[in-house]
């Protein structure tokens, strides 16, 4: 059984192929970004700002164990001082069965060239926009857990023999200047934006997904991830004008 480029191995054998947009529903979920944010508390004269522009997500590789999810952005740094790239994190929840689940440490981040950049390798000069891409990986494995659930008859409760899964999308950008840290969205929390995919596999309904909206849920990265990224930075009034 495959969905797009993902597979599972459920126990009533099928020759069928799915065809869902899970990809879709990421790249929905990453416009979220979008936009401009501020930092205060930082102790310096100027509040640091970040922008986020052209946010997009999708399928990168695939092999029979992993399949790579891959969101870019541009991300522009009008301080006058240089300022880290974000630790990205993150996952993706069907029917309460986590699909995949991020950490900032876990994820490669490449520039706009295609390099691996970590550390002061990845910081964003001053007044300049930078491109930016994360990769995730995802065990195909949790494809079969979650398979299961999408078409129990219980699914979703009063409705028997529906095939439905209710997708949870949750991410967040975090990184620290002078010790206070900014995340994206603010307050310490992440974008959850939530789906609802059917299928016609063994029952005869309509089939596709449907977006429920985004909200914010509380997500907090542990400071060693963001370590871990070169995501922390200390500056002091010397590299103001």
């Amino acid at each position: 059984m495959s969905f797009g480029p993902l597979s599972g191995s459920p126990q009533k054998t099928v020759e069928k192929q799915v065809e869902t947009d899970i990809e879709g529903a990421l790249n929905e979920s990453s416009d979220e970004f979008e936009g401009e944010y501020s930092l205060t508390g930082s102790g310096l004269r100027v509040e640091p700002s970040i922008e986020i522009e052209d946010a997009t997500t999708e399928w990168g590789e695939v092999t029979e164990e992993q399949t790579e999810i891959v969101t870019t952005m541009t991300i522009r740094n009008d301080n006058p001082f240089p300022i880290p790239t974000p630790a990205f994190a993150g996952g993706v929840e069907m029917n309460g069965e986590s699909l995949v689940d991020w950490q900032a440490g876990e994820v490669r981040v490449l520039d706009g060239e295609g390099n691996e950049v970590l550390g002061e390798e990845a910081l964003i000069p001053p007044n300049e926009a930078e491109e930016r891409t994360f990769v995730a990986e995802m065990d195909n494995e949790n494809v079969s857990v979650w398979f299961p659930t999408h078409v129990d008859s219980g699914q979703p409760a009063g409705e028997p023999g529906v095939e439905f899964t209710d997708m949870v999308i949750t991410a967040q950008l975090a990184l620290n200047i002078n010790g206070e840290r900014l995340t994206i969205p603010t307050g310490g929390q992440a974008f959850a934006c939530e789906f609802d995919l059917t299928t016609a596999i063994f029952v005869e309904q309509e089939e596709g997904m449907n977006a429920q909206g985004c909200g914010l849920t509380e997500f907090e990265q542990p400071r060693e991830q963001l370590e871990a990224v070169g995501a922390v930075i200390d500056l002091d009034d010397g590299v103001l004008p």
